[in-house]
């Protein structure tokens, strides 16, 4: 169970960087 916990927790950290990376590349394309 706290492993499960964990490796959501990693998949979140891990995926939080990229959403915020292609968000402002967005922004950059836009502008």
């Amino acid at each position: 169970m706290i492993i499960g916990v964990v490796l959501v927790f990693l998949i979140t950290f891990l995926k939080l960087p990229l959403k915020l990376n292609f968000f402002l590349r967005l922004k950059h394309g836009l502008d």
